[in-house]
C-alpha cells in the first residue's frame, strides 16, 4: 500500500500540461529507521529522493500523468552493529559492510486541479496505481568473538517489487506563465518479504518499507493557458 501526502499547488486560473522535477528529503519512518530486531536490518538513516513527473490536463480541473521517484538511504551500521552485540554477550566487536536501500515508485494514474481565483494557488490531487520497487542490500558482517577468534558472514541482497495504490494531495506556485515551483509532502509504505541468511540458514523477515519525504520543485508548463 502506497499513501502520499504530496503539496500544495500555486497556480493562477490555469493549470497546464507540465512536465516537473523535485527533490528533498525522505525520514524511514516506523520500522524502517528503528529495524524491529537485527536480523529485519531496517536501522535506514534518513536519505535523499528525486522525482520527475509530467501530466496533460485535458481541462484546467484534470488530466493524466504519471512520475518516477528514486529514493536512497544509508544504514545506520554502528547502532546495527551495537544491536547485534547487545544481543549475543559472546561478542565483542560487530563491524559491518553494507549498500544503500534504494527504493523507487512508478505512478501513473489521474491529476485533479482546483484553482484558487484571482490567485496563484491551485489545491492538486493525485489518484495514481504503480510499483513500489526495493533493492534491500547486500551485508557482511565481520564478528570478533570474546575477543578471540574473528569470522565473516555474508547476505546477499534481495530486489522485489510490488503493485500499489497512490493518492496524493498538494500545492504549487506559479512564478512565470511557463514556470512554477512546487513543494511535497509524501508518505510512502508498504509491506515486503525478504530473504534473510544467518549461521548457512535461510529465514524469511517481513520488512515495512516507510518514509516521508519533503521536497522542492519546478515545474515548465507546455502551454500558459487553457
Amino acid at each position: 500500500m502506497i499513501i502520499l501526502v504530496s503539496t500544495l499547488t500555486l497556480t493562477a486560473q490555469y493549470f497546464p500540461s507540465f512536465i516537473g522535477v523535485r527533490s528533498g528529503v525522505s525520514v524511514p519512518y516506523s520500522d524502517f529507521g528503528t529495524g524491529t530486531s537485527v536480523s529485519s536490518n531496517g536501522y535506514a538513516k534518513p536519505g535523499t529522493n528525486y522525482i520527475i513527473e509530467a501530466a496533460h490536463f485535458y481541462s484546467k480541473y484534470g488530466g493524466i500523468g504519471g512520475l518516477v521517484g528514486v529514493n536512497v538511504f544509508n544504514i545506520d551500521i554502528e547502532r546495527l552493529g551495537e544491536e547485534y552485540v547487545l544481543d549475543n554477550p559472546f561478542l565483542s566487536k560487530v563491524t559491518i559492510e553494507t549498500q544503500p536501500y534504494i527504493v523507487n515508485i512508478y505512478l501513473i494514474g489521474l491529476y485533479f486541479n482546483a484553482p484558487v481565483n484571482n490567485t496563484l494557488i491551485s489545491f492538486t490531487s493525485k489518484l495514481m496505481a504503480g510499483n513500489l520497487w526495493v533493492r534491500n542490500p547486500d551485508y557482511i558482517y565481520h564478528y570478533e568473538y570474546s575477543h578471540v577468534a574473528s569470522y565473516s558472514i555474508g547476505q546477499v541482497n534481495e530486489r522485489q517489487s510490488q503493485f500499489v495504490f497512490y493518492y496524493g494531495i498538494g500545492a504549487r506556485v506559479d512564478i512565470t506563465k511557463n514556470l512554477g515551483i512546487n513543494f511535497d509532502f509524501d508518505y510512502v509504505g508498504s509491506k515486503f518479504e525478504f530473504d534473510y541468511r544467518f549461521m548457512s540458514q535461510n529465514y524469511k523477515i517481513r520488512k515495512r518499507i516507510s518514509y516521508i519525504s519533503m521536497s522542492l520543485g519546478i515545474n515548465y508548463y507546455f502551454q500558459s493557458r487553457y
